[in-house]
C-alpha cells in the first residue's frame, strides 16, 4: 500500500446530484488552495524549528512569550518552556552592564517605539557571556496600538571576538605610529623626549609619566629631566636636580635592569610597591631603555587615583615604545654631544645606529659614516665625492632638490626620503637635517642624521591591511549565513540524481550510446556536489577536521591533476625536513587546487609555475597577523599576466572575478579555509611579470600517517537493512541500490519511526542486520540522538551514519558516537556496498 505524502492534507470527496459541475469545480479550487496553504504552513513551521537563530513573539504590554524557537537551548541554555514559564527570563539573563539599556528599550516598546536592530550582551545558563544581535518587528492593532513584538536573535559572539582582536592590533599599531610621529617632529633631544612623554601620558591615561637618568643602582644620585602630571597629582621630585639614591630606589633600578621589559608595582601587580606613599603613588610601571652608547635611562608611570593593574597588552605596548625611544635617543644624543664635544666626534658617529652624511652646497657627499654604508651596501670610499642624488630614483631626487632649497634658507625640518640600495631595493629613511653656514653667513652645505624607518613603514602598511581584512571578514560572515542550509538541501537532491544515474549505468552495457550521456550527466552532478562542499566552507559546517600529514605529496598530486593537458610546467622546491601540518586534508587540497588553477588560467600560452615550501618561525611581534611559532610556508609563483593594483585588494572578496564565467568563489574560499586553520594567505603581483600566492599553516609536532584509498567496486550481500532519511527521493534511491546489492530493505522518515521499526523487528525474531541513519532530520530526531536510544535498547546494534556534510565532526569520529561505519551522500553503489560489508563483517 502506497504511503501518503506527509505534506499533503486529507480531504473527503463529495458528489452532488444533478448538474452542479460549476459548483464542484469551485469547491475543488478551494480545496486545492487550502491544501497548498496547509502545506506551506507546515514547511514554514519546520523552518522555524530548525533555525539556528532564536525566533520569538512576545505579547504586549504583558511581555508574555507566545513563541520561542528551539534554538534558545543551544544559544542561551534555556528551553522554550523556560521562557513560557518565566516571561521575564530574557531580561533576567541580560548582562548587568546592559540592564539600563534594555530597560530603556522596553519602555520605548511599550510606548509604541522600537529600534529595528540592536546589539547587547547576555549570560548563557553556564555563565558564559554571549553577544546577541536582535532584529525586531512591532505589530499593531487596527487602532495603531502595539500588541506584539516579533523578532530574530542571532549569536554574534565569534564575530565580535574576531573584531576585538583586529581592533586591538590596530590600536597597537596606531599607538606606535603616534610615538614615532612624536619622535620625528624635532631633532632637539629635550623637545623629542617631551613629545614622547606626552604621547605615553595620553596613550596610557596615567596620572604621572617621567624619565630618570642614569638608571644605575651603583651611582650616588640620579636626575629626573622630564615629567608630565595631572594637576591634582603634582610632580613627585624636583626636576634636573641631583637626587640621592635610596635603598628602595636602588632596588627598583636593579629590577628594571634585570628585567626583559616592564616591571610593575603595587596592589594586584608583580611586586609590592617599595616606596612610601608620600606622592600618592598607588601603582607604577617602569622600564629601562638602552641607547647604543651612554648609560641606560628609566621611563615610568605612576597611577595615583586607583589601584591600577597593568595588563599584558599595556606592558607589550610599553616595551615596544621603550625600544623605539632607545633607538631614537641614539641619534639625538649624538647630535647633542657633537655640539658639546668635538673630541668624541669620530667615536660617536661610528657607533651610532643611524647614518650620518655631510654634503656641500652642490649636494656632493663630503662625509659619510660606516652605518650609512651598511644601510645602502656601499663602502664609505664608494660614496664620497659622488652626488647624493646618485643614490635616489627620479621622485626622490626632486624631494632632495626641494629640501636643499630650504636648507639655503636655514630650514631644517625633518622629512622622509627613500634611498635605493646597491641591489635596487628601496630603503625608507627619516632625514634630520641641519644647514651649515660659514662665519660670513654663506651657505656651505648640510649634514643630516638618517634613521631607517622601514619597520615603521611596514607597520603602517600592516595597519591598512588589517583594516581591509576586517572588512573582508564581515563580507565572508554575511555569505556564510546562507551557505549551510543550501548545501544540505542541494546535497539531498544530488543524492537522488547521482544515485539514479549510478543505478542506470549498472543496468546498461558500457558500449551503449546512452551510457556516454549518463556519464556526462554524472560528471556534471559531481561538479555540482563539489560546489556544495565549497559553500560549506562559509558555514559552521566548514570547520576543519584536522589530521597530521605531509603537505608536499598533496601539492604534487594536486598539481598533476590541475596541469594535466595544459601547457604549464611545474617546478618544485621542497626541503627533505619539511614540517608536517595539522589540517583538514580535503580543505587544504581544495586551496592548493584553487591557487594552481588560478596560475594556469593566468598563463594561457604556457609557462612555469614554481611551488616552494619551507619551514619558518614567526615572531610574536612580527609583521604577520599570526601567533608566534612554527609554520610551514608554501608559495606558488606563476609567470602570468599579473593582477592590476586596483584589483589586488579585492581578489579574496566573494563573487569578485575578472574572468569571463568565473564565480569569484575560489580565492575567497581559499582565504576562508586558511584563516580557519589559524594560518594566513597573501597575494603579491606585478602586471606583466606574474603573481605569487603565499600561505602559512601551523606546523605539527606529530608524526604523519598515511591515508588508504577506499574501495568502490560493488559487493553483493544479503541481510535486512533499515534506512532512515527525511527525504523520500533519498529513501527510494537507497532502497533501489540495496535491492540491487541483494539486501531486504525497510525505510523510516525520522528517529522515532526507525526506533519503532527496529524494536518491532527485534521482538518478532526478524531483526535488522544494519541500520543506516541520516545525521540531520529537520524538525525530527536525527541520527545522533537515534543511535543513543538504539544502543540503550540493543548494545549490539550495527549502525552506519549518513550525511552530506562529509566534514561534520560526527562523520570524522563516528565510532566515538556509537556508529560502526559511515556513508557519505550522494550515495554510490560501490561505496555503499563496501560500507555495508565492513560493518557486517565487523
Amino acid at each position: 500500500m502506497a504511503k501518503s505524502d506527509p505534506d499533503q492534507p486529507r480531504h473527503q470527496d463529495f458528489s452532488f446530484p444533478g448538474d452542479n459541475s460549476d459548483l464542484a469545480a469551485e469547491l475543488k479550487k478551494l480545496r486545492d488552495k487550502t491544501a497548498e496553504l496547509e502545506k506551506n504552513e507546515r514547511r514554514f513551521h519546520r523552518l522555524l524549528e530548525n533555525s539556528k537563530d532564536i525566533i520569538f513573539r512576545v505579547s504586549l504590554p504583558d511581555g508574555v512569550y507566545e513563541y520561542v524557537s528551539p534554538a534558545a537551548g543551544e544559544m542561551l541554555g534555556y528551553s522554550p518552556e523556560d521562557f513560557y514559564k518565566s516571561p521575564k527570563l530574557l531580561r533576567e539573563i541580560i548582562h548587568p552592564d546592559w540592564h539600563d539599556y534594555f530597560a530603556e528599550q522596553w519602555q520605548a516598546l511599550l510606548q509604541g517605539r522600537v529600534l529595528p536592530t540592536y546589539e547587547y550582551q547576555a549570560l548563557h545558563k553556564s555563565g558564559e557571556v554571549r553577544w546577541l544581535l536582535q532584529k525586531n518587528v512591532l505589530l499593531r492593532d487596527m487602532a495603531g496600538n502595539p500588541i506584539a513584538l516579533e523578532g530574530l536573535i542571532t549569536d554574534i559572539t565569534e564575530s565580535k571576538r574576531a573584531e576585538k582582536d583586529q581592533l586591538d592590533h590596530l590600536y597597537f599599531l596606531q599607538a606606535l605610529e603616534m610615538v614615532d610621529h612624536a619622535m620625528r617632529q624635532d631633532s632637539d633631544l629635550d623637545k623629542m623626549l617631551k613629545r614622547v612623554l606626552e604621547a605615553i601620558f595620553e596613550l596610557f591615561g596615567s596620572d604621572r609619566a617621567w624619565l630618570l637618568h642614569p638608571c644605575d643602582p651603583e651611582a650616588s644620585f640620579f636626575r629626573v629631566p622630564m615629567e608630565i602630571t595631572r594637576p591634582e597629582f603634582p610632580g613627585a621630585l624636583v626636576l634636573n636636580e641631583e637626587i640621592t639614591i635610596s635603598p628602595d630606589s636602588a632596588l627598583i633600578l636593579q629590577e628594571a635592569l634585570a628585567a626583559d621589559g616592564p616591571v610593575t608595582y603595587g596592589a594586584g601587580n608583580e611586586r609590592p610597591l617599595p616606596l612610601d606613599m608620600q606622592f600618592s603613588v598607588r601603582t607604577q610601571i617602569v622600564m629601562a631603555i638602552y641607547p647604543r652608547f651612554g648609560q641606560p635611562w628609566l621611563v615610568g608611570m605612576h597611577q595615583c587615583s586607583y589601584d591600577r593593574v597593568w595588563t599584558d597588552q599595556e606592558k607589550r605596548l610599553f616595551k615596544e615604545i621603550g625600544r623605539r625611544v632607545g633607538d631614537g635617543l641614539n641619534s639625538l644624543l649624538l647630535l647633542r654631544d657633537l655640539r658639546e664635544s668635538n673630541d668624541r666626534y669620530q667615536l660617536l658617529i661610528e657607533t651610532m645606529n643611524e647614518g650620518l652624511i655631510q654634503v656641500d652646497e652642490n649636494t656632493i657627499l663630503t662625509f659619510t659614516n660606516r652605518r650609512l654604508g651598511e644601510m645602502l651596501s656601499y663602502s664609505q670610499e664608494e660614496m664620497l665625492g659622488r652626488d647624493v642624488k646618485t643614490f635616489l630614483d627620479e621622485t626622490n631626487k626632486k624631494i632632495v632638490i626641494e629640501q636643499f632649497a630650504g636648507r639655503r634658507e636655514g630650514i631644517h625640518d625633518p622629512y622622509e626620503l627613500e634611498w635605493t640600495r646597491r641591489d635596487g631595493t628601496p630603503l625608507a629613511t627619516l632625514m634630520s637635517p641641519q644647514p651649515i653656514f660659514n662665519k660670513e653667513g654663506k651657505f656651505k652645505g648640510s649634514f643630516a642624521v638618517i634613521t631607517d624607518i622601514t619597520r615603521q613603514k611596514h607597520a603602517e602598511a600592516e595597519k591598512a591591511r588589517l583594516e581591509a581584512q576586517l572588512i573582508q571578514a564581515q563580507k565572508l560572515e554575511a555569505i556564510g549565513t546562507l551557505a549551510g542550509g543550501l548545501a544540505h538541501d542541494f546535497n539531498n537532491m544530488l543524492t537522488a540524481v547521482l544515485g539514479n544515474i549510478d543505478l542506470a549505468q549498472l543496468h546498461l552495457p558500457p558500449d551503449e550510446k546512452i551510457s556516454v550521456f549518463l556519464q556526462n550527466a554524472k560528471q556534471a552532478s559531481e561538479q555540482a556536489h563539489g560546489l556544495t562542499q565549497q559553500l560549506l566552507t562559509f558555514s559552521k559546517g566548514g570547520k576543519p577536521i584536522k589530521e597530521t600529514f605531509a603537505i608536499d605529496t598533496m601539492i604534487g598530486d594536486s598539481a598533476m591533476l590541475v596541469l594535466s593537458g595544459s601547457k604549464v610546467k611545474c617546478e618544485y622546491h621542497f626541503p627533505d625536513d619539511l614540517w608536517p601540518v595539522d589540517a583538514d586534508r580535503q580543505q587544504i587540497k581544495q586551496v592548493i587546487h584553487n591557487i594552481l588553477l588560478n596560475a594556469v588560467q593566468a598563463m594561457p600560452e604556457g609557462g612555469v609555475v614554481t611551488v616552494k615550501a619551507e619551514n619558518v618561525r614567526i615572531d610574536l611581534d612580527g609583521p604577520l597577523p599570526l601567533p608566534g611559532g612554527k609554520y610551514t610556508r608554501i608559495s606558488v609563483t606563476d609567470q602570468g599576466i599579473g593582477i592590476p593594483a586596483q584589483y589586488l585588494a579585492k581578489i579574496f572578496d566573494p563573487y569578485f572575478s575578472t574572468k569571463q564565467g568565473g564565480t569569484g568563489l575560489g580565492l575567497a574560499i581559499s582565504h576562508s579555509i586558511i584563516t580557519r586553520h589559524g594560518g594566513h594567505l597573501v597575494a603579491e603581483s606585478e602586471p606583466g611579470v606574474g603573481s605569487t600566492f603565499t600561505l602559512y599553516l601551523p606546523a605539527s609536532e606529530k608524526e604523519t600517517r598515511s591515508k588508504a584509498c577506499p574501495r568502490t567496486e560493488p559487493i553483493k550481500g544479503q541481510g535486512r537493512v533499515l534506512v532512515m532519511d527525511d527525504e523520500e527521493q533519498v529513501r527510494k534511491v537507497a532502497t533501489t541500490m540495496l535491492a540491487y546489492l541483494g539486501y531486504e530493505t525497510r525505510t523510516a522518515r525520522d528517529g522515532d519511526e526507525a526506533l519503532e521499526q527496529y524494536k518491532n523487528a527485534k521482538e518478532s525474531g526478524h531483526p535488522f542486520d544494519v541500520v543506516i541513519l541520516d545525521l540531520t532530520i529537520p524538525g525530527g530526531k536525527g541520527g545522533k540522538k537515534t543511535i543513543k536510544e538504539l544502543l540503550a535498547f540493543d548494545p549490539e546494534v550495527k549502525a552506519i551514519v549518513s550525511s552530506g556534510y562529509s566534514n561534520d565532526p560526527v562523520m570524522a569520529d563516528y565510532r566515538a558516537h556509537g556508529f560502526s561505519g559511515i556513508a557519505v551522500k550522494p550515495y554510490k553503489v560501490g561505496e555503499l556496498s563496501v560500507a555495508l560489508q565492513d560493518v557486517m563483517k565487523a
